[in-house]
């Protein structure tokens, strides 16, 4: 099992369970803001990896968003770049939605947005109108947005490559992602050729090397300090194992922290494989590694050369999602007998649940921001790895003071999106996500916390008491959830399903 698919899923109520399904803080309410299209019928969040859920940082500290949606236009490109319109990556300010340049170059290229620091840079990847013959599609290129223009990062150009991808950046403008080389490599970790961790900052791009001399290595966070955490194969890389270890991934990866020109490996709990998810201000790591055996995958947390097994809430596979400069880390555990997944919280050496709304079996929690604020998605469909999460309806939720909170008390009356999934949340309680039309359409979109009579707020939301500033509880909907089945026909698939 890895971290799981971007699929929707839903669960029952966990006897024992503290936090309470009715509503979150009394003295908050949030104003939807669907984000809508460039013309096309879907929109997204930032993110590279399609095939599972990765943290993306969709929020800037002042409330800028980054994701990328498609136009009108019909990709000319075989294979298509994702679901055969043309894409574009846009930024969405104070209430103005701004398309973003792709690469100069043909009619029809296509752009998609994977990261926004705190200050505001934008990084993704942009088709350049080439075509790669390693792997006979077109090619992409890691891009920076500053300033509403594009900026190409190249590739490792003495390395002979053609591709490359920008997966984070820090607001002192430091990128890092991955790129090929000439290389051939059967086990590649993206591409046909080798696949190389990268750091782009004035203008240059440098190889950060791997673990042990391999060939593979991939970075996909940095924090403020310019510390980078990735994957990379090892000496002794093998065949993974059936449970945990890097999606696709055709060998075993150990995680990396990479600082001063120094890759460091963070080993694993025991087993073969540890997977980085993500990185604080602090140099804490989370993720998840395999125990002895190989027989399961617990969520971690890495600090100063130690790796800490936070454990999972009884059953034995679970993974770190986020965590904040406070060492509050949230992912998701699956329960005694492995049957289903659910959101947990740990601080200071104990884990908790934090259960689901309703009737729902699953959950899984995306992020926390620095005041403890918690938002992630109740009710999962994916039988395949969990069999208890068999739920209809994924709806976006907020953990906060012991409660738990259907965010879709905030969708309007006369609307027929549902929101799915809470994956983001930013230090002003921001929050991005992603929600579904019933004809299966998906958007992007922001809750945005509103005070006193802010327009849009009590008039928009029938839930809201104004009285009593508390939301009341909201059945669920009967929009379908996303399933397995929601498969773009593009080529944009940088891992495949575990």
């Amino acid at each position: 099992m890895k971290k799981r698919l971007w699929v929707s899923i839903t669960l029952i109520v966990l006897a024992g369970v503290s936090w309470r399904s009715l509503a979150a803080d009394p003295n908050v309410q949030y104003r939807l803001v669907d984000l809508g299209t460039l013309g096309g019928p879907n929109s997204y969040l930032p993110y590279w990896y399609v095939a599972y859920t990765f943290t993306p940082q969709a929020l800037a500290t002042d409330g800028t968003f980054a994701g990328w949606a498609d136009t009108l236009d019909s990709d000319p490109y075989v294979p298509c770049f994702w679901d055969c319109y043309v894409d574009r990556a846009f930024r969405w300010k104070d209430g103005v939605r701004t398309p973003l340049l792709a690469l100069p170059g043909p009619p029809g290229l296509s752009a998609a947005s994977s990261w926004i620091s705190s200050n505001g840079l934008i990084v993704g990847f942009s088709e350049n109108g080439e075509i790669d013959p390693y792997l006979a599609a077109p090619a992409v290129h890691a891009v920076l947005w500053q300033n509403d223009q594009v900026v190409d990062l190249k590739t490792l150009a003495r390395e002979g490559g053609y591709e490359s991808l920008a997966t984070a950046v820090n607001s002192r403008g430091q990128v890092v992602g991955f790129a090929s080389n000439a290389a051939s490599d059967p086990n590649s970790l993206q591409f046909n050729t080798q696949t190389r961790a990268f750091l782009w900052q004035s203008g240059v791009m440098q190889d950060l090397g791997t673990l042990g001399g391999s060939s593979d290595a991939e970075a996909f966070y940095i924090n403020e300090r310019g510390q980078i955490v990735g994957q990379s194969y090892t000496a002794d890389s093998g065949p993974p194992p059936p449970v945990g270890c890097f999606a696709g991934a055709p060998l075993t990866s150990h995680a990396f922290l990479w600082e001063n020109n120094q890759m460091t490996d963070l080993l694993t709990l025991g087993g073969s494989c540890t997977d980085a998810y993500g990185i604080n201000d602090r140099g804490q790591v989370i993720g998840q590694s395999n125990l002895p055996g190989d027989t399961e995958s617990h969520p971690f947390l890495w600090e100063r050369g130690t790796m800490v097994d936070l454990h999972t809430l009884g059953g034995t596979y679970g993974y770190a999602a986020w965590l904040n400069d406070s060492g509050e880390v949230v992912g998701a555990s699956t329960l005694p007998g492995d049957q289903a997944l659910v959101a947990f919280y740990w601080q200071n050496g104990t884990i908790k649940t934090l259960g689901t709304l309703n009737e729902d079996a699953c959950s899984v929690a995306d992020a926390v921001n620095a005041e403890g604020l918690i938002v992630g998605g109740s009710g999962l469909s994916d039988a395949d790895f969990f069999p208890a999460c068999t739920d209809l309806v994924e709806h976006a939720v907020l953990w906060q003071n012991g409660w738990i909170l259907d965010l879709n008390a905030f969708v309007p009356p006369d609307s027929d999106f549902t929101l799915n999934e809470a994956v983001f949340i930013n230090e002003r309680g921001e929050i991005s996500g992603f929600g579904t039309f019933p004809n299966g359409d998906m958007h992007a979109f922001l809750l945005l916390p509103c005070w006193e009579d802010a327009p849009g707020c009590n008039s928009s939301n029938p839930h809201f008491d104004p009285k009593t500033r508390r939301s009341s509880p909201l059945a669920l909907r009967s929009t379908p959830s996303l399933t397995k089945g929601f498969a773009p026909r593009g080529r944009l698939r940088f891992a495949t399903p575990p």
